[in-house]
């Protein structure tokens, strides 16, 4: 069921948004754009954590895997994908690490001006290691991520 508080508050950003819009300026404009941003915004949030099966049966390799094709075939830029893990992590966790993972990738694709992204998913002495560099214009193209795997 849609939660009534957030659809209200769509409907005051949308609202916003056509006002903005009867007799634009600039600034009316950009208010309007910024409004739409968050509304898009709003609207993914809740739809993650409206649905969580998406990452129930799948580990965080092939969820990265599934994100690597999608990237190359956009024909944005060319994906490594280096794994030697197929670690199954509880859902949150392996939700978590993704969304950094996409957020991450993301972030790559808008500002660094790369056309090669590699990415290293590794197990070793019980971590669980994942690093994403691209060759942009960053100084900074090393992003990882180090993860210890408690064991039952």
């Amino acid at each position: 069921m849609p939660d009534v508080k957030f659809m209200i508050t769509l409907a005051r950003y949308f609202s916003l948004v056509k006002l903005n819009l009867s007799s634009p300026s600039e600034s009316q404009i950009a208010n309007a754009k910024e409004l739409l941003a968050k509304a898009i915004q709003d609207i993914r949030s809740l739809a993650k954590s409206l649905n969580m099966d998406w990452a129930e049966h799948t580990t965080l390799g092939e969820l990265i895997e599934q994100e690597c094709f999608k990237i190359e075939k956009s024909g944005l830029m060319e994906v490594k994908y280096y794994q030697n893990s197929v670690c199954n992590l509880p859902l949150q966790e392996k939700i978590i690490l993704f969304r950094g993972f996409q957020e991450c990738i993301s972030n790559i694709i808008k500002h660094a001006e790369a056309s090669l992204i590699e990415i290293y998913l590794q197990e070793e002495n019980n971590y669980l290691k994942l690093a994403v560099a691209d060759n942009g214009s960053s100084s900074k193209n090393l992003k990882q991520v180090k993860v210890e795997l408690i064991r039952s």
